[in-house]
């Protein structure tokens, strides 16, 4: 059976995975932090507020409004 027919063009012309963009990562840290999905900035005084005065909360599921009787 011949899978390469369903294999798109797309993954046949692409390149192949490398890592150079790793190994950058670890030669300057600003860029490890961007690799690893981290803001770069501190979260906003508000968003902080918020999560705290929500955090109790946090281990319940919200409410259905639907099934809610």
């Amino acid at each position: 059976m011949d899978v390469s027919k369903f294999i798109s063009k797309a993954s046949k012309v692409g390149e192949i995975y490398n890592l150079h963009h790793f190994r950058l990562g670890w030669q300057k840290p600003q860029y490890r932090r961007l690799m690893g999905n981290e803001l770069v900035y501190p979260p906003s005084p508000k968003v902080v507020e918020a999560v705290r005065q929500i955090a109790d909360l946090l281990n319940y599921y919200p409410e259905d409004p639907y099934t809610d009787v």
